[in-house]
């Protein structure tokens, strides 16, 4: 089909978050903000997608990576050779470096395009990434450092009684709250709950983290996520083996050939790779298939919207879960989409319609966009 990508249009929206994120070693998040991508072809479709930027300065400077470096290499080609536009994305992010902010860039064009064949084809992104399944289980993720032990144990009894088998919540660095927290945790919820941890770096070094999980250890974690810095793949190997527990990450590795480097180490049980930050579907797609030569599973890092489809181009063996942050996605989605779905009872389908299946709420988009 002679189609061409006319346009790349960026947009940088951010609007209060009802419940503030509070962090140790990263920055705590106070706002709910995206960066979305239009991609305009010939025909009249329009595909989209998106990326973080994390502060006002990181989502202007991937915005520009987007608007002076990736669009004018997108512009002019056929959205059918996407591998060939992505080659090209990668070539040209060469002297900025293949990771962080070019890279989420990289990504969101990457989605955006994606959706567009989608909708030029007719087809859901799950059955035109070939699919192994119709539906893929959910974790709910939220419970950040901020609450109290008793709101935390709220918080995680409230996403159990929403169906959520398994739930995802946050524990600092100090010894004694981390233990009275995953007790009252796993006290309240039962023993048939899957209780996923994210340390969010913040136990600094190896000694520390083969300690503290090991006193976490009679709580029945299904994981820990990122204990120690997340450049130390050597760290989160030893970790893994000296304790015995399913440790994982991934979230901010870019690029399959970094992966790469996770997987020959043994650094993680369970990898996080994000299509949001990897270099979007087209990188996400071989990164797992990489992991399942290497017979580790795949339990994705948010973009809920993207990764219902993705994951269910993979069976469950490979893709068990994906994440949902249901206190920040579930403001996000909902608003800048007209017809997003929650998940049901921990469980979540995608969408038949073309393309990821969503219809973006301008009227919304538009009262929150941050100008240049």
């Amino acid at each position: 089909m002679n189609i061409k990508i006319e346009k790349v249009e960026s947009l940088y929206i951010k609007f209060p978050l009802s419940k503030q994120q509070i962090h140790e070693a990263i920055p705590s998040v106070r706002d709910c903000a995206t960066l979305l991508v239009k991609v305009y072809c010939s025909d009249g479709t329009i595909g989209f997608g998106r990326t973080y930027g994390g502060d006002s300065f990181g989502t202007y400077t991937v915005k520009r990576c987007i608007d002076t470096m990736i669009a004018p290499v997108v512009i002019g080609e056929n959205p059918f050779y996407v591998h060939k536009i992505w080659k090209k994305l990668e070539d040209v992010s060469h002297f900025l470096g293949r990771a962080g902010a070019v890279f989420k860039g990289v990504s969101a064009v990457d989605i955006a395009i994606w959706d567009a064949l989608g909708k030029i084809t007719g087809l859901p992104l799950y059955h035109l990434l070939g699919a192994a399944r119709d539906h893929v289980n959910v974790y709910a993720s939220e419970g950040w450092l901020n609450l109290s032990t008793e709101e935390l144990v709220e918080s995680v009894k409230a996403l159990v009684d929403k169906g959520y088998k398994a739930v995802k919540f946050r524990l600092p660095l100090d010894k004694n709250e981390c233990i009275e927290k995953m007790s009252a945790v796993r006290e309240a919820v039962g023993p048939d709950i899957n209780l996923m941890v994210d340390i969010q770096n913040a136990w600094v070094d190896v000694p520390t983290s083969i300690k503290r999980v090991k006193e976490l250890e009679k709580y029945d974690p299904f994981f820990f996520e990122e204990p120690v810095r997340v450049q130390d793949l050597d760290g989160h190997a030893e970790i893994k083996y000296a304790t015995g527990i399913p440790i994982t990450g991934g979230e901010h590795i870019y690029s399959k050939h970094h992966f790469r480097e996770a997987l020959t180490k043994n650094a993680f049980s369970y990898v996080q790779v994000d299509s949001v930050r990897v270099g979007g579907v087209s990188e996400w797609m071989k990164v797992v298939g990489m992991c399942e030569a290497w017979f580790v599973p795949v339990i994705p890092h948010a973009a809920f919207e993207i990764h219902v489809h993705t994951a269910c181009a993979f069976p469950e063996s490979t893709v068990p879960y994906i994440e949902y942050l249901t206190d920040y996605e579930g403001e996000l989605l909902p608003n800048i989409y007209k017809d997003f779905e929650h998940p049901e009872s921990g469980v979540a389908t995608p969408p038949s319609r073309p393309g990821l299946g969503l219809t973006l709420n301008d009227d919304f988009i538009k009262d929150y966009i941050i100008s240049d």
